[in-house]
């Protein structure tokens, strides 16, 4: 079997974890990452197995860097985000497009528009859900872990950037978008080594089709079961013991039934962790 040199960085809309595809061996039935070569008859150990495979493919899911909170919550001070904290970082830019995965021009992203309605401002003066300077370095960083693994170490992939070698998706949302930028601006080092072959092309879909999100906007079936889930999960005993506590700290109240959204509050303090802005209250002691 001829060896492929094909890797695909997926930058999806919910954050950042690896995925590696893999191809199932006959022999040993076990998901292992490597394709099979001329494997003999009679095969009995499965490091025999390892030494005649050979990596065609590699797959890499990956969520957004750090970026501003997209809720926060309303009963502690407000977290102060700085426009010094958004910003292309020089080394991250590279030479690129983004397209529709048909090949059209990029849709128009409804959520990307949402963002940016001038109600959702945050102290400080940026919108909600917008990469910052930290998320932009994270993203570079992973692109110099893969570089060293699948262009040093593997030699799958070339030096430079080729269209032919890697493909690019991401959902229509800026901060994922960039993200897939600086990761490619790492794992192809160009900051360093100049981008010859032309633009590479970030491929998107709109909102309607989107798989690399739970879609529930589009989706009845998803979004009635989610919403059950959702429903049960906010009712079981530790959930509620956890968001009482919460509330109570935070000086929450309940008012008609409304309670306070345990995931708000996660998304609010980890954005705040991203950029190092500190949390006083007695809900959550003094952090950073």
């Amino acid at each position: 079997m001829a060896s492929i040199k094909f890797a695909k960085l997926v930058s999806a809309g919910l954050g950042t974890s690896l995925g590696i595809y893999a191809i199932r061996h006959k022999q040993t039935h076990r998901n292992i990452v490597l394709a099979e070569r001329n494997i003999p008859e009679g095969l009995e150990t499965e490091s025999n197995a390892l030494n005649n495979l050979q990596l065609l493919n590699v797959q890499v899911f990956g969520r957004h860097g750090a970026r501003t909170p997209i809720h926060i919550i309303e009963t502690i001070e407000h977290g102060t985000y700085l426009p010094a904290f958004m910003g292309d970082l020089p080394y991250t830019q590279i030479d690129y497009e983004v397209k529709d995965v048909s090949g059209d021009v990029q849709p128009i992203s409804l959520m990307e528009n949402s963002y940016r309605d001038n109600n959702r401002i945050l102290k400080g003066g940026v919108y909600v859900g917008q990469l910052t300077k930290i998320g932009q370095d994270q993203m570079y960083m992973l692109g110099k872990t893969l570089r060293k693994k699948y262009v040093d170490e593997l030699k799958l992939l070339s030096p430079e950037i080729k269209d032919n070698e890697v493909y690019i998706r991401s959902s229509n949302v800026e901060r994922n978008i960039v993200s897939a930028r600086c990761a490619m601006a790492g794992l192809f080092n160009t900051a360093y080594t100049p981008q010859t072959n032309g633009p590479i092309t970030i491929y998107v879909s709109d909102a309607t089709n989107e798989i690399l999100y739970p879609n529930t906007y589009h989706c009845p079936t998803m979004r009635t079961l989610f919403g059950k889930w959702i429903k049960q999960a906010w009712n079981l005993p530790s959930t509620k013991r956890i968001r009482q506590q919460v509330q109570e700290r935070s000086d929450y109240v309940e008012k008609d039934g409304k309670f306070l959204n345990l995931i708000d509050v996660r998304d609010d303090l980890i954005a705040r962790k991203g950029v190092f802005i500190t949390v006083e209250t007695r809900a959550f002691g003094n952090q950073t």
